[in-house]
């Protein structure tokens, strides 16, 4: 299953009951790709066992204190009842576009506008992102999709990122918007898994959230996946501007976002296990770095 060709000593099972009753865990890394509801299922399961959780499943519940509260509600409550700890974290959300300007406005005296911008190459991804994605379909079939809710169900129509950083900072957001626009290939491409897109066909999405307030968007942010993007003249990269006193403009580049995601998860283990009970957010444990 791993593709080393040997044996690594790793037992996998697909009951994940038979797992937690056996393996006797103090913290389960949860890594399944599903709509909110089975997460929150998978992870009270886990919960119930006596298990502290990190998971990179799910966007919505990265902080789910504005939008999804009812399903953070019953995950918090059942850490609690149990006596451990849930984080739901990555790279993003969790880090570059959430906790990162959080902690780059601590040195501003004042903030007016947040602009945030990732551009990712999505050619590394498998099937399963790029179907979601509409990768290879044409432009009415993806406008199709998006519609119907085969497509982009895994990014939601809010954003945890932007309300993160209001509640961070204090704006009271009156609204978050999305604007959705598919990006078409220039010429044939192929995925790293083979999969070849014909030149006019859907080759990425350019997610645009805003978070309103008085009618004006204090915080923008532009989620962009491309696959192959340098073929399209565009560099992969992380950018936030903080437009306040003083002005900030910070640019990220080679960061390997599967990389990122995991670590992130793995570095935060020591903090989630001295936390205490219930269901936490990036922005009010301490800080993960690198472990040893």
């Amino acid at each position: 299953m791993a593709g080393v060709g040997r044996k690594i000593g790793v037992i996998v099972s697909d009951n994940p009951d038979d797992v937690l009753a056996k393996a006797k865990a103090n913290l389960v890394l949860h890594a399944t790709s599903s709509p909110l509801s089975e997460v929150e299922a998978q992870i009270i399961n886990c919960v119930e066992a006596g298990c502290n959780v990190i998971s990179i499943a799910e966007v919505r519940l990265a902080y789910p204190w504005v939008h999804n509260s009812e399903s953070g509600q019953r995950i918090d409550e059942a850490a609690k009842k149990n006596g451990v700890t849930v984080l739901f974290t990555g790279i993003n959300p969790g880090f570059m576009m959430d906790l990162v300007p959080i902690m780059f406005t601590g040195v501003c005296a004042s903030v007016r506008k947040i602009t945030l911008w990732r551009l990712l190459d999505i050619s590394p991804y498998g099937s399963g992102v790029l179907n979601n994605l509409g990768v290879g379909l044409s432009v009415s079939e993806f406008e199709k999709g998006l519609a119907d809710g085969s497509i982009g169900w895994i990014l939601p129509l809010t954003c945890p990122q932007i309300d993160m950083i209001g509640d961070a900072i204090g704006w009271k957001l009156d609204e978050t918007k999305r604007i959705v626009k598919p990006l078409t290939s220039n010429k044939p491409k192929k995925t790293s898994y083979g999969v070849e897109i014909g030149a006019g066909k859907v080759c990425g999405v350019k997610w645009s959230y805003f978070g309103i307030k008085g009618g004006e968007a204090l915080i923008t942010f532009d989620w962009i996946h491309v696959l192959h993007p340098k073929e399209e003249g565009l560099e992969p990269e992380d950018r936030c501007f903080i437009e306040g006193e003083s002005d900030i403009d910070l640019v990220v580049k080679k960061l390997d976002s599967g990389v990122g995601t995991y670590a992130h998860a793995v570095n935060a283990i020591p903090q989630v296990m001295q936390a205490r009970p219930g269901l936490f957010t990036v922005r009010e444990l301490p800080v993960a770095a690198a472990l040893p």
